[in-house]
């Protein structure tokens, strides 16, 4: 096994999504995304990138940013392992915001163990959301290929125009794409992407618009079940 490995018994069924889980998916997986297509196009565009964990730093073309391991996938496993639990990295300072989000994801069933069965509605992207949606500083995170998976990096001290307002077009597919995926409470999904990314949020009778700074009014409506309905700009 590699660095990234470890053997682990095959789970067979999934078991329903906790409501801990589809709160936090609703708050912070739109809110995520748009800064990390943001984070893509502005940092990762090059896509020459290279992560020596024992300095601690992640470089993208020629820029060089802190870093830390959040944790990994397994191919062979389809599984996820926490970093500060991989053997290979256990009591290193590489791992040691693994550890706190660890902690963090505690009142999390589905994340709450050091290792555990991954599938679509539970992946790294997931996962790396729930831990950088809630954060105030720049970070974001970065999926790359280890061989057999994938390490989730978080980054750290990113430029802050990556967490300018997203396009109105982006906005609007964050918020249908988000409520797609899964189950998820859709007036929180909107809520929290027009709050990160409007300069005011305001209730209306049926929904809420949120003021663009293009100018745009982005309105989303709901029904008398909080289920998105429809979204306009405008």
């Amino acid at each position: 096994m590699g660095l990234f490995s470890k053997k682990v018994e095959a789970v067979e069924t999934q078991a329903p999504l906790s409501e801990a889980y589809v709160d936090a998916i609703s708050r912070y997986f739109g809110v995520v995304r748009l800064r990390q297509q943001a984070f893509s196009e502005l940092i990762v565009n090059s896509g020459d990138w290279d992560a020596d964990l024992s300095a601690g730093t992640i470089t993208f073309g020629g820029d060089v940013f802190p870093a830390q391991l959040l944790g990994s996938t397994s191919s062979i496993s389809n599984t996820w392992l926490w970093g500060f639990a991989n053997p290979s990295f256990a009591g290193r300072p590489c791992v040691a915001e693994s550890e706190a989000a660890f902690a963090f994801c505690q009142a999390i069933g589905e994340l709450a163990l050091e290792q555990f069965p991954l599938h679509e509605s539970l992946n790294e992207h997931h996962i790396a959301s729930i831990v950088v949606g809630p954060r105030t500083d720049r970070t974001c995170y970065f999926s790359g290929p280890t061989g057999s998976g994938n390490a989730l990096i978080l980054v750290g001290d990113v430029p802050s125009l990556v967490f300018d307002p997203a396009p109105v077009p982006a906005i609007l597919a964050a918020v249908s794409e988000t409520i797609s995926m899964m189950p998820l409470n859709h007036r929180t999904v909107g809520s929290t992407i027009l709050a990160a990314n409007c300069s005011k949020v305001e209730g209306t009778d049926d929904g809420i618009v949120g003021h663009h700074t293009s100018g745009l009014d982005i309105r989303l409506a709901y029904d008398e079940y909080d289920r998105m309905v429809s979204m306009s700009a405008g």
